[in-house]
């Protein structure tokens, strides 16, 4: 084993802050102390911060955006973020907390980044800097690389100023598109590159010195706890069987769609849990919002769902909510775009890009498919060749055997054909939605 590192990991919050990156570092960092490394995490938000969360030492930065009344803080945040370009404040309590402790590696996860590179300009020795991207912060105002309903075709300024304007007020917006632009020539003292999938990978790739060789790809994280048996204490947020969607109430989500779909299913259908921050304008009769959940919660909401949905507009950037599902043995129902698309290709039910129309190459394709398939000869290619194929029993899997387990899980049979039955109406409703214009092609990025 290599020498303990003193690590020091900053980003804008930490649990019992309810959300999947508070969730990530927590996680990586009670590893990282489990190893011998010495950890502590600096945050901005101060709610309900404790002292320590174990091995792990946490400590309090000031931020300038947060004494301001401004609308930085997203409506399913409850902390303002970092702005895209370094916080005086912030700037200040990074210089004595590094000068006091000085760690070998700091790791942050958003735009205080930017803060960070400004603490650490002109040290005689400066730490080691490590960026993990979770969402789209080195490309987009908005961090979500979507514009107008649909993904975004590449970042232009003055596209960025009127798109960021359009989803927080005028000044801010234009603020952070400015300071994302602008910005970027700051991004080249970043010593190392942490891409959470290879959707974005491919994203911040343009803005990125070295490209797509300078960017690793390193996932999210799934704790072994996962697999551990349920605390009878947990109870899942209903009784007998449900559609689960977990995650934000956003329309970049894709709730309106699943909430057209499960409609369209009638009173035949199981009734649908919205878990997460924010609530839709309309609830049917059989809709749920039942708000945010501690992760406990989450995971027993998980393992007694009868089918998960995962309806996104946006290229989800992991998909953390697809793999903890996949991790309970819950049959997924999930949008073909993002992070899910490439988690387990084939053997979850997927609606059709909700963006894209198919033209002739994509029909001949699927043609071409059709007859391959029909060409192969039957499983077994003996007696009995054409019988029925029995199904593998789905077994509780053992720690790590997450891979294995997902497999195993995508050939379940599904109950009653209700996912097929969604991931119909999914498709129908989205090929409805989906707008006429097409996508414009990704471009060579400024």
């Amino acid at each position: 084993m290599s020498a303990p590192l003193r690590v020091l990991a900053v980003q804008e919050a930490y649990p019992p802050v309810v959300g999947g990156l508070e969730r990530h570092t927590r996680t990586v960092s009670h590893e990282l102390a489990a190893r011998g490394h010495a950890v502590t995490v600096a945050v901005t938000h101060h709610d309900g911060l404790a002292a320590s969360d174990g091995p792990v030492r946490l400590e309090r930065l000031e931020m300038l955006a947060a004494r301001l009344p401004s609308d930085l803080s997203r409506d399913h945040m409850p902390f303002v973020q970092h702005p895209p370009l370094p916080d005086p404040l912030t700037v200040r309590s990074l210089r004595r907390l590094i000068a006091r402790d000085r760690p070998d590696v700091v790791h942050a996860r958003s735009w205080m980044v930017h803060s960070l590179l400004a603490a650490v300009r002109g040290l005689a020795h400066p730490p080691k800097v490590v960026v993990s991207v979770h969402d789209y912060f080195p490309v987009c105002a908005n961090r979500s690389l979507m514009r107008d309903g649909v993904p975004c075709g590449g970042p232009r300024l003055a596209a960025c100023v009127t798109c960021s304007a359009r989803v927080s007020s005028a000044p801010v917006g234009v603020a952070k598109a400015l300071g994302v632009h602008g910005g970027r020539r700051r991004l080249a003292a970043i010593d190392r590159w942490l891409a959470v999938s290879e959707t974005v990978r491919q994203a911040i790739a343009p803005v990125v010195p070295g490209g797509l060789r300078a960017i690793e790809v390193v996932g999210s994280t799934v704790p072994d706890a996962v697999f551990d048996p349920l605390d009878p204490a947990v109870a899942p947020p209903l009784d007998g069987p449900y559609v689960l969607f977990v995650g934000s109430v956003l329309p970049f989500k894709g709730v309106d769609v699943l909430l057209d779909a499960h409609a369209r299913l009638g009173a035949a259908a199981p009734p649908l849990v919205l878990l997460g921050s924010g609530r839709p304008d309309r609830l049917g009769p059989r809709v749920h919002a039942v708000g945010p959940r501690p992760h406990p919660e989450v995971m027993a909401a998980w393992r007694h769902a009868q089918v998960g949905v995962i309806p996104s507009r946006w290229p989800e950037p992991f998909g953390q909510v697809a793999v903890e599902a996949m991790a309970s043995g819950v049959p997924l129902v999930a949008s073909d775009t993002g992070g899910p698309a490439r988690h387990r290709r084939g053997r979850a039910h997927r609606p059709a890009r909700p963006a894209r129309r198919p033209g002739r190459a994509g029909r001949g394709a699927r043609a071409a498919a059709g007859r391959r398939r029909a060409a192969r000869p039957a499983r077994g290619g003996g007696p009995g060749a054409g019988a029925a194929v029995p199904r593998r029993p789905v077994r509780r899997p053992a720690r790590g055997d997450l891979r294995g387990h997902g497999r195993r899980t995508g050939r379940r049979e599904l109950p009653s054909g209700r996912a097929r039955a969604l991931s119909g109406e999914l498709t129908a409703r989205a090929s409805r939605a989906a707008p006429r214009r097409r996508t414009p092609p990704p471009r060579a990025w400024p």
